[in-house]
């Protein structure tokens, strides 16, 4: 099931919006998956303070033996890496090196290991004999997904990301495998001498409530405050001598408010509620009409008297 899922972006930074589609990309496969799987919670973009410092977590699965953090990475040139897992992405003819996404993920998993670990005793239950389970019982995985746009992940001959490193499409069908891996060493007859714990149902569901609680979206997933509409109305006496006040206008029918008693004027400008761009002025008779040719709005401004 998605238990969160990923927010809209409000953002022109190019960067981000880049590392957002890689996101979107992967949060659709994961959708598209698991989102009827209750054995299976999904989490797009958690982000939470630990240590008075954020860890952002682009994507977490916890399934019945423990967690996934996958990290995701935009790429529309080749990436590689060598032998001790050093990165480097193809930019303007030229390879540039670059932090390990793998490294990346890593510390997402250690953080997110000790954040569980200091709330064990409300998250995790206590086994048969009354014995605090702890978070270290459980598996913690990590993966790299990279966005499909990708034309190329070039790896060294002793690849020992091979199954860590992968494009987006493929993703989900590791994320089977790595949980297919576990049930097999739990089964009745395996060989495995490893001990693998089942997360309980209850442990499962504290945990996706403790997330959500601590979860800290960016300002870049943050809804813009709408900003108040002007309300559009005429000057109604001399803000400078309490006068009363007529629209005059320039040789360029630059139209503004004056007062014949103490010569104030001030210049109408009011903008428009759609586009905020400044409004016109045109003049029909004893009529002042304001609009805005952009948004093809129009409405009445101001009448004037006969003296």
């Amino acid at each position: 099931m998605i238990c969160k899922e990923l927010e809209s972006l409000y953002t022109d930074d190019k960067l981000i919006k880049a590392g957002y589609d890689a996101s979107k990309q992967l949060a659709y496969y994961l959708k598209k998956e698991f989102s009827s799987d209750k054995d299976i919670q999904v989490f797009n973009n958690l982000r939470f303070l630990y240590n008075g410092e954020y860890t952002q977590i682009d994507h977490l699965i916890i399934h019945r033996y423990g967690f996934i953090i996958i990290e995701s990475k935009s790429a529309k040139t080749k990436i590689s890496y060598n032998e001790i897992g050093e990165f480097s992405r193809f930019f303007n003819g030229e390879w540039k090196g670059e932090k390990s996404f793998v490294k990346q993920a890593e510390e997402q998993k250690n953080i997110l290991r000790k954040i569980l670990t200091d709330n064990e005793e409300k998250l995790f239950q206590k086994n048969k004999i009354r014995i605090q389970r702890k978070a270290k019982d459980f598996q913690f995985d990590t993966l790299v997904a990279v966005s499909s746009s990708c034309p190329e992940i070039v790896r060294p001959q002793k690849d020992q990301y091979k199954n860590k490193v992968i494009k987006a499409e493929f993703v989900v069908e590791k994320v089977k495998e790595i949980i297919e891996a576990y049930r097999k060493k739990t089964a009745l007859f395996s060989l495995s001498l490893e001990i693998i714990m089942d997360l309980a149902d209850k442990e499962k569901e504290d945990i996706a409530e403790f997330f959500l609680s601590i979860n800290e979206p960016s300002k870049e997933y943050i809804p813009p405050t709408p900003q108040k509409k002007e309300k559009i109305k005429p000057l109604s006496a001399c803000p400078n001598c309490g006068s009363a006040v007529k629209i005059l206008w320039g040789k360029l029918k630059n139209y503004y408010w004056h007062c014949y008693r103490c010569n104030y004027n001030q210049a109408i400008k009011h903008h428009c509620p759609e586009c905020n761009q400044v409004m016109k002025i045109r003049k029909e008779k004893e009529n002042f009409y304001i609009y805005c040719d952009k948004c093809n709005l129009e409405g009445l401004y101001y009448q004037e008297k006969n003296s």
